[in-house]
């Protein structure tokens, strides 16, 4: 199960969001989006800051989803 909720930068460390609260996602083209989201994945203890482009990775990623192709 994953949670998305309001971007909140408390519930980050911070690997898992930029100290200027930027999104976390994009992989190697890192993203210089504002985050939107946090997504908490509870099964795999996973949490990331993620803008509206990257919010559907960041839940694929949180649910143990393979990447999209």
């Amino acid at each position: 199960m994953a949670q998305v909720l309001a971007f909140d930068k408390e519930l980050h460390e911070a690997t898992t969001v930029s100290h200027e609260g930027k999104c976390a996602q994009g992989g190697q083209d890192t993203c210089h989006q504002p985050a939107e989201f946090s997504v908490i994945g509870e099964a795999i203890n996973f949490d990331i800051a993620a803008c509206g482009t990257h919010l559907a990775g960041a839940v694929r990623h949180a649910l143990g989803l393979p990447a999209r192709h």
